[in-house]
């Protein structure tokens, strides 16, 4: 769509592609577990953030799943952490029969990340039972429960480790700490011409953070300074930053899960939120090349 042509869906903003250039339209989507039916869909600003569009729909999802379910079922609604905000909660709460079960960041809730994983017991699912069948017992997702007071009331707070996805975590952040390693070998190069802007530590943290930002990398992770070398030249030197570094490898794995239901099993709860890849699974189908690409998505 050419820039010039006017529209109130199509809108500028984040990207997961990182085509943050293109105008895009978002669509909210809510699928039902058994038979991975579509129940209602909506369309929104592509500028419009995750949150905001939950709250402006959540009345029409409740009365959506109400419609489709018999008289005086639970219902229970799975979404991530982009849209748990507190009136989001709210509006939840205050619905008869409305439950839910989200993702929780890791980084409000740190205390939950030293929990030590003997603590830990395995999840009953199909997948860690095929694991186990195979001999892949220490592949298996490990869950441990706890609870903790959220948006204003006790929760049940589920805190899962699946040790396939930190390897993976772990192999991907080696890698961009080589890529962010050598840019700051790059810019040590550079401050030894002694020349400006590289002899200013803001131009160099300038650079730093932005390298930081495009690898996805917390800024702490090194710790860069500008030091007089011989002669009075000014000398660049970084070091690792262990201990922050060591609280962000922790985090590998581990996912957290809050829910206001206190009579679900651990693992009814983890399935529950394992199963949000069904609307990821279905967004993935719809953009795969080789099976059937549909771009825009409406």
């Amino acid at each position: 769509m050419a820039s010039q042509m006017e529209s109130e869906l199509a809108k500028r903003g984040k990207n997961k592609d990182g085509k943050d250039w293109l105008r895009r339209v978002g669509l909210a989507l809510l699928v039902s577990r058994k038979g991975r039916l579509p129940l209602f869909y909506r369309e929104y600003e592509g500028n419009r953030h995750d949150s905001k569009v939950f709250h402006r729909i959540i009345n029409e999802v409740y009365l959506a799943m109400r419609e489709f379910a018999d008289s005086g079922t639970e219902l229970t609604v799975v979404f991530d952490k982009g849209m748990n905000a507190p009136e989001n909660i709210a509006l939840t709460d205050s619905k008869p029969g409305f439950h839910f079960i989200t993702s929780y960041s890791t980084y409000f809730a740190e205390e939950f990340l030293r929990v030590k994983l003997s603590d830990f017991k395995p999840v009953d699912s199909a997948r860690n039972r095929e694991l186990e069948r195979v001999g892949r017992e220490d592949d298996r997702i490990i869950a441990w429960r706890g609870s903790g007071e959220f948006w204003g009331r006790e929760r049940t707070v589920v805190v899962t480790y699946n040790p396939m996805t930190a390897a993976k975590q772990r192999y991907s952040f080696d890698s961009k700490m080589l890529e962010l390693q050598e840019v700051l070998f790059e810019l040590r190069s550079k401050v030894k011409s002694g020349k400006a802007p590289w002899n200013s530590l803001k131009h160099l943290e300038k650079h730093y953070f932005q390298a930081c930002e495009k690898l996805f990398l917390p800024k702490d992770l090194y710790q860069i300074d500008l030091e007089k070398g011989e002669e009075g030249n000014p000398k660049f030197v970084f070091r690792k930053d262990y201990y922050r570094i060591g609280k962000y490898i922790e985090k590998f794995g581990r996912n957290i899960i809050i829910t206001d239901y206190k009579n679900w099993s651990s693992d009814e709860i983890v399935s529950a939120s394992l199963d949000r890849h069904l609307v990821e699974e279905a967004f993935r189908q719809s953009k795969d090349d080789e099976l059937v690409s549909v771009l825009p998505i409406l």
